[in-house]
């Protein structure tokens, strides 16, 4: 009995079944990859990549030799910016007539150093201003007050000393003192003194004639046009100056002019009067 392809079940088949594959050999003659040819390194390659070498470096050379040795480039001018007139025209001496050679060749570094060897200077700042010039700008030390030790001296918030001045009458600023004239303990009493200063009013601060450092730990300050001594100790400055010129009227209308006012105890205030008495106020 003779059978037949069921034609209907081969349409039937599934379309996600991917045809059979079947091996072509590809078109074309296979060819082998040829490996690429070395290049000999020669005496004479060798010899040109050496000699093109010394040439960058004899033309770079050359021109670094013609560069700092240009006349161009030689530093004719200093500008010297300061606040200070008196500051500004000794360092405009101080470089008047200086050779400071090429400008490429100049050592900034060394050069902040001798300028801020000035006692004035606080800090210098220098650049090269192409092709000859050099701009110097110069932060000036701020006189903060005058020291009574070993004679009088004016100084900065650093404690450095500015210069020696004759009389306290020239400046405007306040007078530190210690009896014993700030050989022991001298940059604690200073900076207690900086935050005394600091915590008052400008205004307030303008008026304070000196302050006494003594004692260890305690400020006296007294004001221009009141020769009462106010004893501060270490903190609250604004506050007790403040307290002390509410009660100031109080206290002369009931115990007389006063030497001295002490307000270092927290709640409590003793009044000198300038007679021979002393009293406590609560």
């Amino acid at each position: 009995m003779a059978s037949y392809p069921n034609v209907a079940s081969i349409k039937a088949r599934p379309a996600f079944l991917a045809p059979p594959l079947v091996f072509q050999r590809g078109e074309g003659t296979l060819r082998a990859k040829k490996t690429p040819k070395r290049v000999a390194l020669r005496a004479k390659h060798v010899a040109l990549l050496f000699l093109l070498l010394a040439g960058t470096f004899y033309s770079l050379c050359r021109a670094y030799l013609f560069l700092i040795s240009w006349d161009k480039l030689a530093i004719r001018s200093v500008q010297v910016v300061c606040d200070r007139p008196a500051l500004k025209r000794q360092l405009d001496l101080a470089f008047e007539g200086k050779s400071l050679g090429n400008i490429l060749l100049c050592d900034i570094d060394g050069l902040r150093t001798q300028v801020r060897a000035f006692v004035r200077v606080k800090e210098a700042r220098i650049r090269k201003v192409f092709p000859s010039s050099l701009r110097v700008e110069v932060v000036e030390r701020t006189p903060k007050a005058l020291v009574q030790g070993y004679g009088l001296a004016l100084v900065d918030e650093e404690g450095l000393e500015l210069e020696r001045p004759v009389s306290a009458d020239a400046f405007e600023l306040p007078v530190l003192a210690d009896q014993n004239d700030f050989r022991n303990g001298r940059r604690e009493k200073l900076g207690l003194a900086w935050q005394c200063l600091d915590d008052l009013s400008p205004e307030e601060r303008a008026q304070v004639a000196g302050l006494d450092l003594t004692d260890p730990g305690t400020v006296e300050l007294r004001f221009r046009d009141d020769p009462v001594r106010l004893k501060l100790g270490d903190r609250g400055f604004r506050e007790k100056v403040r307290f002390y010129g509410e009660r100031k009227a109080e206290w002369e209308n009931e115990f007389g002019d006063l030497e001295y006012v002490d307000l270092r105890f927290d709640g409590r205030v003793y009044l000198k009067s300038r007679e021979p008495r002393e009293k406590e106020v609560p």
